[in-house]
């Protein structure tokens, strides 16, 4: 495992991150650097990475950049747990999640605590289909969307075994 969290590691020393991603670790912690959105943009294939947690926490990452990061590592099937907390998600892209989470096979563990997130619709319709998402933290997030489209990917998920909600504004 290596922590590097809060060194300012930006999109512009991102040659450290590639080396990294390419080593036989399986724990990263990089959370709470200026990582920006084209650090993910631009970030090599993750087919061969042994990575199996990853935490990028407040690393300025934007909705965009999450899904363009997400396509990536669906090629990397050793990838776990990701814990993208505290990121700014609240734009139109986030809609694409249902893409996205429908076809992941490798995740079973995803944070997305206090990403300014305020709709989920897509996300839950991509866990519909998904059946290997265990964990899903979608707490401190004010959602502002059709709760009928939650109540039917919670009903239709077999696999879904922990889904925290906190402070999300649900009626």
């Amino acid at each position: 495992m290596l922590k590097i969290k809060n060194n300012a590691i930006s999109e512009h020393s991102s040659h450290i991150i590639t080396a990294l991603v390419k080593s036989k670790l399986k724990h990263l912690d990089i959370s709470e650097n200026p990582l920006g959105h084209d650090f993910y943009k631009n970030l090599p294939s993750w087919k061969q990475s042994s990575l199996e947690s990853l935490n990028i926490s407040a690393t300025s990452m934007d909705s965009e950049a999450l899904i363009v990061f997400l396509i990536n590592i669906e090629e990397n099937k050793n990838l776990h747990k990701l814990k993208a907390d505290k990121n700014d998600l609240s734009h139109h892209w986030f809609s694409q999640m249902r893409n996205v989470i429908d076809v992941n096979s490798s995740l079973e563990s995803l944070s997305l605590f206090d990403c300014n997130i305020l709709t989920i619709s897509s996300l839950f319709e991509g866990l519909t289909h998904n059946k290997y998402i265990k964990k899903l933290n979608i707490s401190n997030n004010l959602f502002d969307d059709d709760y009928a489209t939650v109540k039917n990917a919670l009903a239709n998920n077999k696999f879904l075994e922990e889904l925290r909600m906190k402070f999300c504004g649900v009626n």
